[in-house]
Protein backbone atom coordinates (compact mmCIF):
# COMPACT_ATOMS: atom_id res chain seq x y z
CA UNK A 1 0.00 0.00 0.00
CA UNK A 2 2.77 2.41 0.99
CA UNK A 3 4.84 1.37 -2.06
CA UNK A 4 1.89 1.91 -4.41
CA UNK A 5 1.41 5.39 -2.94
CA UNK A 6 5.13 6.02 -3.41
CA UNK A 7 4.94 5.04 -7.11
CA UNK A 8 1.94 7.33 -7.63
CA UNK A 9 3.79 10.17 -5.96
CA UNK A 10 6.90 9.66 -8.11
CA UNK A 11 4.80 9.51 -11.30
CA UNK A 12 3.03 12.71 -10.32
CA UNK A 13 6.36 14.36 -9.51
CA UNK A 14 7.79 13.43 -12.93
CA UNK A 15 4.69 14.80 -14.66
CA UNK A 16 4.91 18.08 -12.74
CA UNK A 17 8.61 18.39 -13.55
CA UNK A 18 7.95 17.86 -17.28
CA UNK A 19 5.09 20.38 -17.22
CA UNK A 20 7.25 22.91 -15.42
CA UNK A 21 10.16 22.55 -17.86
CA UNK A 22 7.78 22.72 -20.84
CA UNK A 23 6.16 25.83 -19.38
CA UNK A 24 9.52 27.41 -18.63
CA UNK A 25 10.65 26.95 -22.25
CA UNK A 26 7.78 29.20 -23.35
CA UNK A 27 7.45 31.51 -20.34
CA UNK A 28 11.07 32.73 -20.22
CA UNK A 29 11.11 34.04 -23.81
CA UNK A 30 7.62 35.48 -23.28
CA UNK A 31 8.82 37.30 -20.18
CA UNK A 32 11.94 38.56 -21.94
CA UNK A 33 10.06 39.79 -25.02
CA UNK A 34 7.00 41.05 -23.17
CA UNK A 35 8.68 42.75 -20.23
CA UNK A 36 12.48 42.94 -20.19
CA UNK A 37 12.97 44.06 -23.79
CA UNK A 38 10.20 46.63 -23.32
CA UNK A 39 11.88 48.00 -20.18
CA UNK A 40 15.23 48.42 -21.93
CA UNK A 41 13.67 49.82 -25.10
CA UNK A 42 14.27 46.95 -27.53
CA UNK A 43 11.43 46.75 -30.03
CA UNK A 44 10.66 43.30 -31.45
CA UNK A 45 8.78 43.13 -34.77
CA UNK A 46 5.49 41.20 -34.50
CA UNK A 47 5.95 41.18 -30.73
CA UNK A 48 2.26 40.58 -29.91
CA UNK A 49 2.00 37.64 -32.32
CA UNK A 50 5.19 36.06 -30.97
CA UNK A 51 3.84 36.41 -27.44
CA UNK A 52 0.54 34.87 -28.54
CA UNK A 53 2.39 31.80 -29.88
CA UNK A 54 4.53 31.56 -26.74
CA UNK A 55 1.65 31.93 -24.27
CA UNK A 56 -0.88 29.64 -25.96
CA UNK A 57 0.83 26.29 -25.14
CA UNK A 58 1.33 27.37 -21.55
CA UNK A 59 -2.28 28.51 -21.26
CA UNK A 60 -3.89 25.40 -22.70
CA UNK A 61 -1.41 22.53 -22.32
CA UNK A 62 0.24 23.35 -19.00
CA UNK A 63 -2.91 25.01 -17.67
CA UNK A 64 -5.18 22.10 -18.63
CA UNK A 65 -5.09 20.60 -15.13
CA UNK A 66 -5.89 23.99 -13.63
CA UNK A 67 -8.88 24.38 -15.97
CA UNK A 68 -10.14 20.85 -15.20
CA UNK A 69 -9.97 21.53 -11.48
CA UNK A 70 -11.67 24.91 -11.86
CA UNK A 71 -14.50 23.45 -13.95
CA UNK A 72 -14.89 20.61 -11.46
CA UNK A 73 -15.28 23.14 -8.68
CA UNK A 74 -17.73 25.13 -10.81
CA UNK A 75 -19.87 22.00 -11.38
CA UNK A 76 -19.99 21.58 -7.59
CA UNK A 77 -21.04 25.24 -7.23
CA UNK A 78 -17.88 26.09 -5.33
CA UNK A 79 -14.54 27.74 -6.01
CA UNK A 80 -10.96 26.79 -5.31
CA UNK A 81 -7.52 28.24 -5.94
CA UNK A 82 -7.56 26.87 -9.48
CA UNK A 83 -10.76 28.82 -10.13
CA UNK A 84 -8.93 32.04 -9.33
CA UNK A 85 -5.90 31.10 -11.41
CA UNK A 86 -8.03 30.05 -14.39
CA UNK A 87 -10.11 33.22 -14.17
CA UNK A 88 -7.10 35.53 -13.87
CA UNK A 89 -4.95 33.93 -16.55
CA UNK A 90 -7.90 33.55 -18.92
CA UNK A 91 -8.81 37.20 -18.50
CA UNK A 92 -5.24 38.24 -19.31
CA UNK A 93 -4.95 35.80 -22.22
CA UNK A 94 -8.30 36.49 -23.89
CA UNK A 95 -8.04 40.24 -23.40
CA UNK A 96 -4.65 40.02 -25.12
CA UNK A 97 -6.19 38.05 -27.99
CA UNK A 98 -8.80 40.80 -28.30
CA UNK A 99 -6.00 43.39 -28.39
CA UNK A 100 -4.08 41.72 -31.22
CA UNK A 101 -7.27 41.21 -33.24
CA UNK A 102 -9.04 44.54 -32.73
CA UNK A 103 -6.67 47.01 -31.07
CA UNK A 104 -3.07 46.31 -32.17
CA UNK A 105 -1.78 49.43 -30.41
CA UNK A 106 -3.20 48.33 -27.04
CA UNK A 107 -1.34 46.62 -24.24
CA UNK A 108 -1.35 42.84 -24.06
CA UNK A 109 -0.72 40.53 -21.10
CA UNK A 110 0.26 37.21 -22.66
CA UNK A 111 3.49 37.01 -20.70
CA UNK A 112 1.69 37.63 -17.41
CA UNK A 113 -0.64 34.68 -18.02
CA UNK A 114 2.24 32.40 -19.08
CA UNK A 115 4.49 33.37 -16.17
CA UNK A 116 1.68 33.04 -13.63
CA UNK A 117 0.82 29.51 -14.75
CA UNK A 118 4.53 28.63 -14.74
CA UNK A 119 4.88 29.84 -11.14
CA UNK A 120 1.80 27.87 -10.08
CA UNK A 121 3.24 24.69 -11.62
CA UNK A 122 6.60 25.41 -9.94
CA UNK A 123 4.80 25.75 -6.61
CA UNK A 124 3.02 22.43 -7.11
CA UNK A 125 6.29 20.77 -8.10
CA UNK A 126 8.06 22.08 -4.96
CA UNK A 127 5.09 21.01 -2.83
CA UNK A 128 5.24 17.50 -4.30
CA UNK A 129 8.97 17.30 -3.50
CA UNK A 130 8.31 18.38 0.09
CA UNK A 131 5.48 15.84 0.47
CA UNK A 132 7.78 13.12 -0.89
CA UNK A 133 10.48 13.95 1.64
CA UNK A 134 7.90 13.91 4.43
CA UNK A 135 6.62 10.51 3.29
CA UNK A 136 10.16 9.12 3.23
CA UNK A 137 10.83 10.49 6.72
CA UNK A 138 7.62 8.90 8.05
CA UNK A 139 8.54 5.58 6.42
CA UNK A 140 11.99 5.69 8.07
CA UNK A 141 10.41 6.52 11.43
CA UNK A 142 8.08 3.53 11.11
CA UNK A 143 11.10 1.25 10.65
CA UNK A 144 12.67 2.67 13.81
CA UNK A 145 9.92 1.37 16.05
CA UNK A 146 11.11 -1.26 18.54
CA UNK A 147 10.30 -4.91 17.90
CA UNK A 148 10.69 -6.08 21.52
CA UNK A 149 9.47 -4.56 24.77
CA UNK A 150 10.78 -5.21 28.26
CA UNK A 151 8.02 -5.44 30.84
CA UNK A 152 7.83 -6.37 34.50
CA UNK A 153 5.49 -9.24 35.36
CA UNK A 154 5.35 -10.65 38.88
CA UNK A 155 8.45 -8.65 39.78
CA UNK A 156 10.56 -10.06 36.91
CA UNK A 157 11.72 -8.36 33.72
CA UNK A 158 10.71 -10.25 30.62
CA UNK A 159 11.04 -9.47 26.92
CA UNK A 160 8.01 -9.83 24.68
CA UNK A 161 7.09 -8.83 21.14
CA UNK A 162 5.84 -5.26 20.87
CA UNK A 163 2.58 -6.55 19.36
CA UNK A 164 1.87 -8.50 22.56
CA UNK A 165 1.97 -5.40 24.79
CA UNK A 166 -1.52 -4.62 26.05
Amino acid sequence: DFDQEERKRKTSLKKLKKLFIFSLIFAIPAFLIGMVFMWIGIEIPYRNYILFFLATPVQFIVGLGIYKSAFGALKNKTANMDSLIALGTSAAYFYSVYVILFNPMGDQYFEAAAVLITFVILGRYLEAIAKGKTSEAIKKLMHLSPKIATIIRNGKEIKIKIDDVI
